[in-house]
């Protein structure tokens, strides 16, 4: 299964201010994969709000990831698929790891 392009430009190019691979990875990978997708919303949700905005009991994984301006995360209405083990795979290991 492809991933959507839209969504790995998401994922991989989070703010241009260096790379946030290593929490990417740590955050998705206490997840199992029925609750990845569910995950990456409540990501894509965090990085577009102002940490000063943000739910002040946010959880610690969430919460540590910076805001990223210029609305590449506001669209609410992205199609995230329900993710099968081969795609959850891929993000930990092709799209996270190791990635700078």
């Amino acid at each position: 299964m492809k991933v959507p392009f839209t969504f790995q430009k998401r994922l991989r190019y989070p703010s241009g201010r260096g790379s946030w691979s290593g929490q990417f990875h740590d955050y998705l990978k206490q997840f199992q994969v029925k609750d990845a997708r569910r995950a990456i919303i409540d990501l894509f949700k965090v990085l577009d709000q102002k940490e000063t905005d943000r739910d002040p009991y946010l959880d610690e994984s969430l919460a540590g990831f910076p805001y990223v301006n210029g609305g590449l995360f506001s669209d609410e209405d992205i199609e995230i698929p329900l993710f099968t083990d081969k795609i959850y795979t891929l993000l930990l290991k092709d799209a996270s790891a190791g990635f700078d």
